[in-house]
């Protein structure tokens, strides 16, 4: 067994005994390699690659590029980045099973759900009628409806068929005389070729972005109808709430960080609180202007576009749905345990404090804190 899944395994084990009176969060049959087991062997089967092109070289590529696809999310499944759970699933259908008994012309199958153990606030459409939810996405979301409207934004991808068309653009591209002819003069060329490739990709990048806006757009449109064919009350200014995602790991805890630790009789290195930065991963980014970016590099309209462009269709003087406490309790400890088990310890620090912040009581943060926290390193002297 994984050393992952056996740590993760004894972990669940040890909680059990010390709090027999609770379930288990999730058990290692529910991680992805096991559950998905049928769907993952069948994959390669199922997908077909169809026929898109005359053109035997854009088809070859445009297999290429499918296969890719394929191999990506069986080993996607392989390396446990899913997880299966009967509570969270059972919510996130009934959003999707609304969608669709209400565009029934709209849908060919029913989607094949995925949670995905990343904290980021996103979801992604992979074609073929799969779907991806992000647990961070299910965090983040104040309400059901505002979680319907990436549900939506995200099926309506699969019905238009944006994935598979952007696989058929890449074919297209990399198999164009443009771009053969720019790559061999790269090639050609003895100088600068690293920033002439550059160049080659940066035309490929822009012809691809318009497309990508376009879909998304498009996407927007199609998501409104179906939630409104559903009774599921749009607001645009979920897409504002969206733009904020990326400050969520930003906002200030209520106290001085070296109170929450001395709440545990932890002594504070003062080391732990400064920033380092060592090359190129620790790079400063500013998520909050975009006004210096390239207007084509963008893949996405910017969300104050998309509130403006459809405002007009909100409904207004419509009572929302908070997402159930236990839904997002479930959601939040899950993601708190998959940083852990990501080590990716500050973030767990981080949002560990936050639900205390919010008046968490359960003994279940206490537990993962003790899991996460700093140890100081014992040198033994020979």
């Amino acid at each position: 067994m994984p050393r992952t899944a056996l740590v993760l395994l004894m972990l669940c084990l040890s909680w059990s005994l010390l709090h027999a009176q609770s379930p288990a969060l999730y058990t290692y049959q529910q991680l992805s390699n096991t559950y998905y087991a049928t769907q993952r062997d069948s994959l390669k089967k199922a997908w077909v690659c169809p026929e898109v092109s005359t053109d035997r070289n854009i088809q070859k590529k445009f297999k290429e590029i499918w296969e890719e696809r394929t191999n990506f999310l069986v080993s996607a499944i392989e390396k446990q980045h899913f997880i299966y759970d009967p509570e969270l699933v059972h919510y996130l259908q009934g959003i999707i099973d609304q969608l669709i008994a209400a565009n029934p012309q709209r849908f060919r199958a029913r989607p094949f759900l995925l949670i995905d153990r990343s904290s980021v606030v996103n979801a992604y459409a992979l074609g073929s009628d799969v779907l991806v939810i992000n647990l961070g996405l299910i965090c983040f979301c104040r309400s059901r409806e505002e979680l319907a409207l990436s549900i939506a934004h995200e099926l309506s991808h699969n019905i238009r068929n944006h994935p598979e068309n952007a696989m058929k653009e890449t074919a297209e591209w990399l198999e164009s005389d443009e771009y053969k002819k720019s790559l061999k003069s790269v090639l050609d060329s003895k100088y600068e070729r690293y920033s002439r490739l550059k160049k080659v990709f940066q035309v490929y990048r822009f012809s691809r972005s318009k497309h990508q806006r376009y879909h998304e757009s498009e996407a927007d449109s199609l998501a409104v109808v179906l939630l409104k064919n559903a009774h599921i009350a749009f607001r645009a200014i979920y897409f504002l709430r969206l733009d904020s995602a990326d400050e969520q790991y930003r906002k200030p805890l209520q106290r001085p960080l070296d109170g929450y630790f001395k709440d545990y009789g932890l002594t504070v290195n003062e080391s732990w609180m400064q920033t380092r930065t060592r090359g190129l991963s620790t790079a400063q980014y500013d998520f909050t202007d975009t006004t210096g970016i390239e207007d084509s590099l963008k893949t996405h309209p910017d969300c104050i576009e998309r509130y403006h462009k459809t405002l007009a269709l909100s409904d207004r003087d419509t009572l929302t749905t908070p997402i159930p406490a236990a839904i997002s309790a479930r959601a939040t400890k899950m993601m708190i345990w998959n940083m852990f088990d990501d080590m990716s310890l500050t973030a767990c620090l981080y949002c560990i404090w936050r639900e205390k912040d919010r008046g968490r009581a359960d003994s279940w943060y206490d537990f993962m804190l003790y899991l996460t926290r700093p140890v100081k390193t014992i040198q033994v002297k020979e």
